[in-house]
This record gives structure tokens, C-alpha cells and sequence, in this order.
């Protein structure tokens, strides 16, 4: 209830912020964003770059006699860097009694802020993905895809021979499916290829059946997700150039790429005087992605015109 004798920009009530706010970030969450629930996902503060540290593998030493020296094994460190980006999203309400409304989570104005805030955060992920990344001390070092984890297009499309080719050079790397959650992601299209690949088994066909349907997300220990913000679907918008005719699916563990949250979904409710004192609803949220570790992501190009 707005306050007597308060008016303007002060009459908008702190509760529709805070109500916004939190629907927004809730559909975000649940249903803006369709892989943020599928990497590890970190909050930051400053307003610059960050990064993670890193620890390395060693290798333990055969004692060769009692009371040898012990041995000194350094252990190696690096560090991952994420950088910050803003998004940003704004409308005009002209209708008082249709402020009141926007707090709800199903309003079409929550929605279609949130999915937009969602899938800037699904192409920050793709993105970061597929580009270099910076490591080292203070960043400045390029670290490319790895060139073996990516497998060619061969001039087919997706096919459950694929699939195990990415499975096996996760397995290579030691990737534990047992204790890892493994992500796959895929193109409409690429799903479509799948039910019509020749080598599937009887059980396989009606494992991929039953993915395309929606009835399971789950094969070869791949959790299945579609999605058109991959490169050579139709809402891809990342910095890499597209190859003609081509999708790339993406694989990686959880662990293997990381979201890093400055700022998540935040919300303003203000008057316009320059809009005839319209009422204007924004969204924002600051964010960035990165690999992980280079052995836990796989690329898979298909021909998407078979």
C-alpha cells in the first residue's frame, strides 16, 4: 500500500522490487537458463576479474630403502581466470494496476525478462566453452580447446558412435561416470539424427525414443539437454565463427566448466519522467564463465543437412 501523501518514484513500494526480483531470479534458475544447472556455479565479489585455483596431479614415489630422504614432489598450481559481464533488460508499464501484477511469476513481463537473462547466461557458458580461456598468474596465458577432444563431423550426423567416441575419451582422461554428472548438449536437430541413426540397437532405439519424447534425459550416462543457442543452431550468438551446415554439441562433467556470479538477478521499479512518468521495470545480472580443466570438455561437429 503506497504511503500517504507520498508520491512519484517513492510511491512505488520496496515489497514489488524485492517480490520482482525474486520471481525473476526463481524462473532464471528454474526455467530461464537450461545450463546453469548443469556446471559449477561460484559467486564473486569486485569488480574485476577472477580466478581459481587450481592443483595439479602428482604421482607418489616407491620407498627404495629404510630411512631414505623423503622426497620433495612439488605439487603444480595454476590458476583459471572468469571475467565479469553485464546483461541487462528493461520495459515500460503505463498501467498502475498492471504494476501490481508484474510480482507475480507467471506475468509474460517476468517471464520474458528472466528468459532473456537466462539465455545470456547459457551463451556466456557456450561461449567460454568453445573460445580460449586465459590462465596463469595474472591471466595472460591462452589456453585453446584441446584439438584431440574434438570430434570431426566425418559428413554425418549425430550418432550413437559418436557418442561413445566422446564417452571414451572422457573415461581416457579418468572422468568417473559413477561420481561425475555428465552433461551433453544438443541441437534439435542432433536429437532428430539420433532416432534415425542406422547402428542403434533395438535398445538403444527405445532408450532414444524415449529421449526425444521427454520421457527419460539419460543415455550412455549423458544427461541430454536441447538446445538452439549452440553453434549451428538457430539462436547461436557466440563469438565463434559458425562452420556451413555444421552443429556442435557440446559434453563436459559438472566440474569441468564453472559460472561465476558477481551480481545475480536484481531488479529496479522506477518512474520515467522522460516516458510521461511510465513506470519502468529492469532487470540485470552480472556474470561470467570458463573451462575448468580441458580433459572434461568434448566438442561434437555434425552435418546438419543429412
Amino acid at each position: 500500500m503506497t504511503l500517504p501523501g507520498v508520491t512519484g518514484a517513492s510511491a512505488i513500494e520496496t515489497s514489488f522490487v524485492d517480490d520482482y526480483s525474486t520471481s525473476v531470479e526463481l524462473l532464471v534458475q528454474q526455467r530461464g537458463s537450461k545450463l546453469r544447472n548443469s556446471v559449477t556455479v561460484k559467486n564473486f565479489t569486485g569488480k574485476g576479474a577472477a580466478f581459481i585455483e587450481q592443483v595439479g596431479v602428482v604421482d607418489a614415489q616407491v620407498k627404495v630403502s629404510r630411512h631414505s630422504d623423503t622426497p620433495l614432489i612439488p605439487t603444480p598450481y595454476d590458476r583459471r581466470w572468469v571475467y565479469p559481464v553485464d546483461r541487462e533488460i528493461a520495459d515500460l508499464v503505463d498501467d498502475q494496476d498492471r504494476l501490481r501484477q508484474i510480482i507475480n511469476p507467471d506475468d509474460p513481463i517476468a517471464k520474458a525478462q528472466a528468459f532473456a537473462i537466462g539465455r545470456s547466461i547459457d551463451d556466456e557458458i557456450i561461449d567460454q566453452i568453445m573460445t580460449a580461456n586465459n590462465t596463469g598468474v595474472d591471466g595472460s596465458t591462452s589456453t585453446s580447446f584441446i584439438s584431440g577432444n574434438q570430434i570431426a563431423s566425418a559428413s554425418v550426423g549425430m550418432t550413437i558412435n559418436k557418442l561413445r567416441e566422446a564417452k571414451y575419451l572422457l573415461e581416457n582422461a579418468n572422468v568417473d561416470f559413477d561420481e561425475e554428472e555428465v552433461c551433453c548438449i544438443i541441437t534439435p536437430k542432433q536429437k532428430q539424427q539420433l532416432l534415425a541413426t542406422t547402428e542403434i540397437t533395438s535398445s538403444d532405439y527405445n532408450t532414444v525414443k524415449a529421449l526425444a519424447q521427454g520421457e527419460v534425459d539419460t543415455f550412455l550416462g549423458f544427461k541430454f539437454i536441447t538446445s538452439t543457442r549452440l553453434s549451428g543452431g538457430p539462436g547461436y550468438v557466440g563469438s565463434t565463427a559458425e562452420v556451413a551446415n555444421t552443429d556442435l554439441a557440446l559434453v563436459y562433467t559438472k566440474s569441468g566448466v564453472c559460472l561465476g556470479i558477481w551480481g545475480d538477478v536484481s531488479a529496479r521499479i522506477d518512474e520515467r519522467p522522460d516516458k510521461g512518468y511510465a513506470t519502468q521495470v529492469y532487470c540485470k545480472a552480472t556474470f561470467g564463465a570458463t573451462r575448468l580443466q580441458e580433459e572434461k570438455v568434448i566438442s561434437i561437429a555434425t552435418l546438419n543437412n543429412v
